[in-house]
């Protein structure tokens, strides 16, 4: 049974009620967690030692499959519509509970404010400037429903549960792959060292589960955290609509470069890296910096899924994709001859990046001052100037690791 940690009564009877009923259906809950909202945010934090692999393990059962509700908006609250086939799921009962939770909290409320699509009309320019910088089926989505007041609700919604699901096979391997909700786990938050959720079936479990271990990466804290992959802040942002201050990479934005007599090098921004197994021996150790190739042999053009901008636990990763570009475009280049065009590929990639950024910053409204005609700046924009800050830091490390 988890400690439960708020002095909001109402939140606390809630989150009870979830790890419950959780608990009956089959769930674990470590005696050492401890579900904490601090009326601002709900985490997860290990009270003591875990000697268990696993801090929660979430059945199948309590796994809510997204699709087989309809929710609504009433104001600025989540209900569910009293639909038949609503009341009757079995999970009926553990989403009501979460619903209120996050009508409560405030939570929603929050995510209303702050998230960018929902205030596109405030900052159309800036909104799709950051649209260009990604792309994926989501962003799709939520790029189709922008401006139009008839998806307005539906887009609150979308954003909303978006961070808060994971796509799996519920049952049995053959099922078709659906959304589900993550009761408790969604509390976990993003880092990139943390750890990333994991099915566990048959012999691992009594039961199917989604279940994460325990993982404090951050020095001085117990606070639990999970990973959702080589995320940078804006890849964090735009899909989560968190603001990751320990991201430790950047992700390049999309360009096309073209160097004369070498050919054309096309970046995207897939999270995507080449598999383990298909990795040729001598850029093996470069796990998820290595992206996928898309090169026909004597073409002048070449394909990226991504470029990643290391940090100094990576300083030459950047450089080693770079020139294995360079000889794939050009297979007499050497090493050496290599170099002059590594440097020329990398300083455009970093400066066309900081480029970008600073476009964002330029963007943003300053902050206002104290007075009587003064006026806050809408919140959403803090989180932007802060991601795209982030970025920038990040950038201008990499150059001065380089001596640039």
């Amino acid at each position: 049974m988890a400690n439960i940690l708020s002095d909001n009564v109402f939140i606390e009877k809630k989150l009870r009620a979830i790890s419950d009923q959780i608990e009956s259906a089959g769930g674990f809950i470590h005696s050492n967690v401890d579900l904490s909202y601090d009326g601002n945010r709900f985490s997860i934090h290990k009270a003591g030692e875990i000697a268990e692999p696993h801090l929660i393990k979430i059945p199948d059962a309590m796994l809510v499959r997204y699709h087989d509700f309809d929710i609504d908006l009433e104001g600025q609250d989540i209900v569910i519509a009293p639909y038949e086939s609503n009341t009757s799921s079995p999970q009926y009962e553990l989403f009501s509970t979460i619903l209120a939770l996050y009508n409560e909290s405030g939570v929603f409320k929050n995510h209303l404010e702050t998230n960018p699509w929902l205030n596109y009309a405030q900052a159309p320019e800036l909104m799709k400037l950051l649209l260009q910088s990604r792309g994926g089926p989501n962003l799709k989505t939520i790029s189709e429903m922008l401006g139009n007041e008839d998806y307005k609700e539906e887009l609150a919604l979308f954003t909303f549960f978006k961070k808060r699901m994971a796509y799996c096979q519920l049952d049995q391997h053959s099922d078709a792959v659906t959304e589900v909700y993550l009761p408790l786990l969604e509390f976990i938050e993003h880092h990139p060292y943390g750890a990333p959720y994991e099915r566990l079936r048959g012999e691992e479990a009594a039961q199917n589960c989604m279940a994460i271990r325990p993982a404090t990466p951050v020095a001085g804290s117990d606070e639990c955290f999970s990973s959702f992959g080589s995320l940078d802040a804006l890849d964090a942002y735009m899909h989560y609509g968190k603001i990751s201050a320990t991201a430790p990479i950047v992700r390049s934005i999309p360009l096309s470069i073209k160097l004369p007599k070498i050919g054309t090098v096309n970046i995207r921004t897939r999270n995507k890296s080449l598999p383990a197994k298909e990795r040729p021996e001598h850029l093996r150790d470069l796990g998820h910096y290595l992206p996928l190739f898309h090169h026909r042999s004597g073409s002048r053009q070449i394909g990226l899924s991504h470029i990643i901008i290391p940090n100094e636990q990576a300083p030459r990763s950047l450089r080693r994709i770079l020139h294995e570009v360079l000889i794939q475009l050009e297979p007499k280049l050497d090493e050496h001859a290599s170099a002059p065009y590594v440097e020329e590929l990398e300083t455009i990639i970093i400066d066309r990046n900081l480029d970008y950024y600073r476009m964002i910053i330029s963007l943003i409204p300053a902050a206002t001052t104290a007075g009587q005609d003064s006026s806050p700046r809408p919140v959403f924009y803090e989180a932007i100037y802060n991601m795209a800050m982030r970025q920038i830091h990040l950038l201008e490390s990499y150059n001065a690791l380089h001596g640039k």
